[in-house]
């Protein structure tokens, strides 16, 4: 998660969002936040590997099974994933209809496709 999140930030930078809160936009809040669990995970992780190390050691006849992660792990990645492919940007939106008042030079063109907003 923290290494999916960090690029976001930059890239994100270069997205109009509206601002909702401390003046950052909904995928910079949602980077930030993937950061900070991110970086909790990595240090459970790391702990967990230490505790292993120093179990194992402690009982190097018995054999180690790995039973690899929980279900959860899987599904709550797949679940960020798919939330995060659901936040809007600019290539899902009508950019010149929504954008056209503030920047008047903005027309429809390749990068800005017409959408047609009646098949919701």
């Amino acid at each position: 998660m923290f290494w999916y999140a960090s690029p976001r930030i930059f890239i994100d930078l270069l997205r109009d969002y509206p601002t909702h809160r401390l003046a950052l936009g909904t995928g910079q809040t949602l980077n930030i936040v993937m950061m900070i669990v991110g970086v909790v995970l990595l240090a459970r992780l790391q702990e967990r590997e230490r505790l292993v190390g120093r179990a194992s050691r402690e009982t190097a006849s018995s054999p180690v099974v790995d039973l690899g992660p929980p279900l959860w792990q899987p599904l709550a990645l797949a679940s960020l994933l798919a939330f995060c492919l659901t936040i809007p940007s600019n290539w899902t939106q009508d950019v010149p209809a929504r954008y056209g008042t503030r920047h008047p030079g903005l027309v429809y063109s390749r990068i800005y496709p017409p959408i047609d907003t009646s098949v919701r």
